[in-house]
Parts: C-alpha cells; sequence; structure tokens
C-alpha cells in the first residue's frame, strides 16, 4: 500500500492531541507519501515562533533546512507531544520552566534516529532564556549567547547569564564525532563568574550521593574533558572564598585535576589529584589537598558541615600537610570504607569550644574528684591551647593515630586509637596531664592509675578509655595497666620530650 499527494495551506491552524498551542501553517507547500513528509518554504506559526522549513524525512532519514525564531516554550511542548521520537521527549523532560527565545539557522542531513548527529551546520542565538534542569535543580536565567555548529562539533561562544542568581560566563565545545585517533567523545569548556555560591550546585548533608557517584563513573567511562573554572569571589557552607581557579583534563582515561585552589578565612587551600571510573561502579580517586594557616572554625564548617558545630567548635589556625588520600565506591559509604592514606594535622594558638569527647572525659575526671583542680566546662570558658598536633593514618576507612597531643598551659591531653570512618565509631585511649600545680592525690587514685613523670615526678596523667558511637561514646576513667604497655611507652615519650619545661611548684 502506498500514497502520495501535496498541500498547500493558507492558515491552516492545527491542535495535535498533545499540544496546548496551537499550529498554523501559513503558506508553502506540505507534500506526503508512504515513505514520509516534504516541504518546500512552509512556513509554521505557533505562539511566538515562526520557523521556515526546506526539505523532507523519508525513509527514516531527514534532509533539513529551518530559519526563524522559536519560543522555547512552545518547542518544548512540540518536543515532548507524541509527535517527537521518543528518546527526544526523555531528553527534553529533564528541563523545567523553559523560556525564552532562540533565533535558528539549521541544516540537518542523517538519520531520523539520531538528530543530534545529523545536525551537520548552523547557529542558534539564545536571548532571555531560562530553563531548571532536573538532574540537579539548578536555574539559569537570563541566558544569552551564540551556538554554533559544525560537522565536528557543537561550540558555544559568549554565553552569559546567571546561574542560581550568580552572573557566570562560559564557552567551551562538545565533539560530535569520534574523530581522527580517539574513541570517546569530548568537552572543552570554560567558566568564569565574579561570585558564585556552590551550595546549591553540589550534594547538601546527608544527600545520598551514590547515584551522583554512579553517574560520574559512567560519564568519564564515556567522555573525555578538558575544563577550566575561575570564581573571583563565592561562598560554600557559609565560608566566603577568594581566587578560586580549578583545571582538569582527561590523561589516559583519568580525569587529572591539575590544579584546584583558593583562599579562605585567611588562608589557603590547594589541591591536584585524579577520579577515573571504578572497575566496576561509581569511581575510584586520589587526592592531595594541602591547607596553610586557614581559621579552624570554618574549617572545619566547611569540612564537616554546620551540623557538626554542636559537637566540635575549635578556634585558631589549621595547617594540614603531608596529605593523600585514595579510595573507590559506588557510594559514599563504599567510599569511606575504602579509604588509604595519611595526614599531618596543626592547629595552632586557638581555643578549644566545645569537643563532646573531651567534654565527657573532664565531666568523668570531675565527678570522680581526683584533684582539687577542676578540670574546665568547654561550654562556658573553652580551653585555650598553644597547638593541636596528630599524624593520621587511614587504612581500608580505620583513621589511626599515635601521637594525638594538645599541649596548652593547663593541661596537656594525648589520644591514641583509632576512627572507623564508614560506621562513626570511636576506640581511643585518652590521657589528661595537668601542667603546673598537683594538688592532693586522693587514696583511691591508683585504683584508677596514674604516672608521675618529668622533673621530681611532678607530671600527673590519668587515662580515660573512650568506646562506640562517635557522636555519643562511653567513657571511663581506666587503671593504666588496662591501657596496654604500646600505650604508656608512646605516652611516656610524649610527655617526657617536653615542648617546654614545666613549671616547678613552689608550694
Amino acid at each position: 500500500f502506498s500514497f502520495e499527494g501535496d498541500f498547500s495551506p493558507k492558515e491552516v491552524i492545527l491542535l495535535p492531541k498533545g499540544l496546548t498551542t496551537a499550529i498554523t501553517l501559513k503558506e508553502g507547500t506540505l507534500s506526503f507519501s508512504s515513505l514520509g513528509l516534504g516541504f518546500s518554504r512552509l512556513k509554521v506559526l505557533s505562539g511566538a515562533s515562526t520557523l521556515t522549513l526546506d526539505g523532507s524525512i523519508r525513509n527514516k532519514e531527514v534532509r533539513l533546512s529551518t530559519v526563524g525564531v522559536a519560543e522555547l516554550k512552545v518547542l518544548q511542548s512540540f518536543l515532548q507531544s507524541p509527535l517527537a521520537p521518543e528518546g527526544v521527549r526523555q531528553e527534553v523532560s529533564r528541563f523545567d520552566n523553559v523560556s525564552g527565545q532562540a533565533e535558528i539557522h539549521l541544516k540537518w542531513s542523517g538519520e531520523t534516529s539520531d538528530l543530534i548527529h545529523a545536525l551537520k551546520e548552523g547557529e542558534i542565538a539564545l536571548k532571555g532564556v531560562s530553563f531548571r534542569y532536573q538532574g540537579r535543580p539548578i536555574l539559569f536565567s537570563g541566558l544569552e549567547g551564540g551556538i554554533f555548529i559544525t560537522p565536528e562539533r557543537i561550540r558555544g561562544e559568549g554565553l552569559r547569564g546567571r546561574l542560581e542568581g550568580s552572573i557566570v560566563t562560559v564557552s567551551g565545545s562538545i565533539s560530535k564525532t569520534q574523530g581522527v585517533g580517539k574513541n570517546r567523545p569530548s568537552m572543552v569548556f570554560r567558566m568564569v563568574s565574579p561570585e558564585l555560591a556552590l551550595d546549591p550546585l553540589l550534594p547538601k548533608e546527608n544527600e545520598d550521593v551514590g547515584l551522583s557517584f554512579q553517574n560520574l563513573g559512567e560519564w568519564l567511562r564515556k567522555w573525555d574533558l578538558d575544563a577550566v573554572v575561575e570564581l573571583s569571589r563565592g561562598s560554600y557552607r557559609g565560608i566566603r572564598f577568594q581566587d578560586l581557579r580549578g583545571e582538569a583534563r582527561t590523561d589516559n582515561g583519568r580525569l587529572r585535576v591539575r590544579t584546584f585552589q583558593f583562599k579562605a578565612a585567611g588562608g589557603d587551600f590547594w589541591s591536584e589529584g585524579w577520579v577515573a571510573p571504578a572497575p566496576t561502579k561509581g569511581i575510584q580517586f586520589e587526592i592531595r589537598p594541602r591547607v596553610s594557616n586557614m581559621e579552624a572554625k570554618a574549617f572545619l564548617r566547611a569540612l564537616t558541615g554546620k551540623g557538626r558545630e554542636e559537637k566540635v567548635d575549635v578556634s585558631g589556625r589549621v595547617h594540614v600537610s603531608k596529605v593523600i588520600l585514595s579510595g573507590e565506591g559506588n557510594d559514599l559509604q563504599e567510599v569511606k570504607a575504602s579509604l588509604n592514606g595519611s595526614l599531618r594535622l596543626e592547629c595552632l594558638n586557638g581555643v578549644i569550644e566545645r569537643f563532646n569527647i573531651l567534654s565527657k572525659v573532664f565531666s568523668v575526671l570531675n565527678v570522680s574528684q581526683l584533684f582539687k583542680l577542676r578540670f574546665p566546662d568547654l561550654k562556658t570558658k573553652g580551653l585555650p591551647f598553644r597547638s593541636i598536633t596528630a599524624s593520621i593514618t587511614v587504612k581500608e576507612g580505620v583513621a589511626s593515630t599515635e601521637d594525638f597531643l594538645v599541649d596548652s598551659d593547663a593541661m596537656r591531653i594525648t589520644l591514641v586509637g583509632k576512627v572507623d570512618l564508614k560506621n562513626s565509631t570511636i576506640d581511643a585511649r585518652v590521657g589528661v596531664h595537668p601542667l603546673g600545680t598537683v594538688d592532693t592525690v586522693l587514696s583511691h587514685v591508683p585504683i584508677v592509675g596514674y604516672i608521675l613523670t618529668g622533673k621530681e615526678k611532678a607530671f600527673l596523667s590519668v587515662v580515660s578509655e573512650v568506646k562506640g558511637d562517635l557522636d555519643d561514646p562511653k567513657v571511663e576513667a581506666i587503671p593504666l595497666k588496662s591501657a596496654g604497655e604500646g600505650f604508656l611507652g608512646l605516652l611516656k615519650r610524649l610527655l617526657e620530650t617536653p615542648i617546654r619545661p614545666f613549671q616547678k611548684n613552689e608550694k
């Protein structure tokens, strides 16, 4: 069965099923047959859209020229209707609240099943374009600029608009073909902004990022990337930063972050590393970050989120060095469980204002009345310190330290133990060592345990065991012999090599 015919419309109005805006065939010729459709200067109007079509769509092939102005809201409605291919409908459904106009001059030549590669050449001028992308509910608004199409690439030039209210300028290109000697398409882009808030763009606290890891791994498996991001100012989790610059490029299947740096909270952050698809699903990565002289409160807030401030609140200047961390996984829990690496931490000249584990240790010691010296209430006065230092190793998601030391005028605090990052549990021994005056030790002290070290044995140490949930661990004072010979040796080595001389009690 075959048929053919042609039709020369004059102001013919159609309202196909699935469309909310009528289509007017104003002039030109529409031919039809059992093989498909043909167009000869067919002028089509819909809302504020005016398009002229020349060419044909026959035998699953498109040979078409399109010129005119498209109202994007109307175009989206058409591309989501039964008149559009299913693959096109699925992609268009990812965009909400589409508005604005586009002046188009496009030429197609290829298979209807692959319209992107069939789009051979043309130009698109965007005017006042706005939309929200569902994959990450981000609002793009007021987008202006040009998109240029060649058989090999789609290129964006002078693209400027607002991303969640912040002005951004973007340029770049996407390859449409595999290219000579290549087996993957590539994307090149550069984004510049005078000021940008990052919170809407990144996963929120407690948000499941498993799908993000999986999608990132699949994307990295298929694409090569060459990207540069420059932000003069911005914010993340309430922290203001300046002079952010990031550069990344795919090299041998790995996306290598050549530099990621910014200034914030009076200090500097710098990092490099790489991320690649994991052998199964998700990602694998290695990072080498460094932190210099950053204010501790801001650093902890950016690292852990605002919700953690009720557990840990420390001021001072943070330095993090000698860092190398690697891991892999399909979700955040898998990544935590796979972490390996090491780092060196220092925090100088600050105050421990809130630290739930230390508060519990002080509470246990105060209740047991080991000394006439009362331990500080961190909620009201805090504990000023000269330094907090630690060397930390991470193996299969368990972070451990043997030299965590808080050095203050009032006391020293040591910690030896480990934290399970995946399960958020702690197993550690904490030693508290008051400096200066050692008051009368009550008769039951040997039951708890102590060490008298330093010159003239004027240095008292009491040990507590900290175990359980990291947010609410169980803390109890323990006999020294229960702490183990290894711990006692480490304790004596830390305390008998003083950072500064102890003050002798003249009383």
